[in-house]
């Protein structure tokens, strides 16, 4: 352990150089086990290693999240889109369906007032029938019975029409 330094020109160090020497080494030689204590201090290397985990995780937590909320927010979005479409078919269709409705009702008029016409037509004529032959209904049952057929007719049109 006596090497010479360089610039002391091959002499022999002196006491002060020497201590500086000592002191040099003592201080490379801490750091030396410094580091050497800190890779053999396996609970404080744990706990580093356990921190860089812990940093790993809630990064990859934090991603796993914005994903998330992205494909929610797509989801939401396409909800919207697929609801809004639904929500055109049935109105659509709706209003159809009332165009189709209306419209049978308005046949449905149309067919009633023309039965409805169709039966006054034959009422009346059934009346002047036996008015023509009120005289030979007095010899007989037969024309009071085609009376009281109309008159039931008539009635039935009436309460039909009540009912709409």
């Amino acid at each position: 352990m006596t090497q010479d330094k360089p610039g002391s020109g091959g002499k022999r160090p002196t006491p002060e150089e020497l201590r500086a020497q000592v002191d040099e080494t003592r201080q490379e030689l801490g750091e030396t086990v410094e580091a050497l204590a800190a890779k053999a201090d396996v609970k404080t290397r744990a706990q580093e290693r356990t921190g860089a985990v812990k940093r790993q995780l809630s990064d990859r937590t934090d991603a796993v999240k914005h994903q998330l909320s992205e494909k929610t927010a797509q989801a939401k979005e396409q909800l919207s889109d697929r609801t809004a479409h639904a929500k055109e078919q049935l109105s659509d269709r709706t209003a159809h369906a009332k165009d189709r409705t209306a419209h049978a009702k308005e046949q449905l008029g149309d067919r009633t007032a023309h039965a409805t016409d169709q039966l006054r037509q034959k009422a009346t004529h059934a009346a002047h029938v036996v008015q023509d032959k009120a005289p030979a209904a007095r010899r007989g049952p037969a024309p009071w019975i085609a009376a009281g057929g109309v008159l039931v007719a008539l009635l039935l049109v009436r309460r039909a029409r009540r009912r709409r």
